[in-house]
């Protein structure tokens, strides 16, 4: 039993050396994967709350599909991040439900530590523009929206720069643009889309840059 312990031991320890390596070299998916094999969910969860967003926007969802697949159940219940990063996977394959995983993120919401509280509330609020557009609450939608782009401004006001900034500003004035567009508020609507497809193009977003202009059309 203590052989195996050691190997065990020493296996986890590769697996998060490889993990903090393909961390600095910007793999982050491949990053989670070799924490999840060593079972260190905590070190899992805390890059997911920095860098959640980021993978939400590459939509890399076929590795994206494997790794939370991974993740177990139990565990994922009690971390708030990887609940959302759950719901964030559900919302784009759109192959479970994930309200389950919403509200449990949305519970944990006010609990986040200082230091991961933006980062955290930012992807939620993406996350719910997504299942708010897919259940067509053109109400819920604007309020998410708006609440994205609150907590991008307060997680930018901070000493990290964040390369995503771009693409989470297009998102989040499209589906503001979009929504006020069904409700009749044209004007604030072609100021939003104009400023949802500007954003797009600059960081190379095509479908959300398509989008915006055809509402803009």
């Amino acid at each position: 039993q203590v052989t195996r312990d050691r190997h065990v031991g020493a296996a986890s320890d590769l697996h998060l050396r490889a993990a903090y390596w393909y961390e600095h070299q910007g793999l982050l998916v491949a990053a989670i994967e070799q924490m999840v094999l060593a079972q260190d969910w905590r070190s899992a969860a805390e890059l997911l709350a920095t860098q959640g967003l980021s993978l939400a926007l590459q939509q890399d969802w076929a590795d994206f599909q494997e790794l939370v697949d991974k993740l177990p159940s139990k565990i994922v219940r009690t971390e708030p991040e990887l609940a959302l990063v759950v719901a964030a996977q559900r919302l784009a394959s759109r192959r479970d439900d994930p309200v389950e995983y919403l509200r449990l993120a949305r519970e944990h919401e006010r609990r986040q530590a200082p230091d991961r509280r933006a980062p955290f509330s930012l992807l939620l609020a993406i996350c719910r523009i997504t299942w708010a557009r897919q259940t067509g609450d053109c109400e819920e939608v604007l309020a998410a929206a708006q609440d994205a782009l609150t907590w991008l401004r307060v997680r930018d006001a901070g000493s990290q720069a964040f390369a995503d900034s771009q693409a989470t500003s297009a998102v989040a004035l499209s589906a503001l643009g979009v929504a006020e567009f069904w409700l009749g508020r044209l004007e604030a609507a072609e100021e939003d889309l104009a400023a949802s497809h500007a954003a797009a193009q600059w960081c190379d977003l095509t479908r959300v840059g398509v989008e915006s202009l055809s509402y803009l059309g």
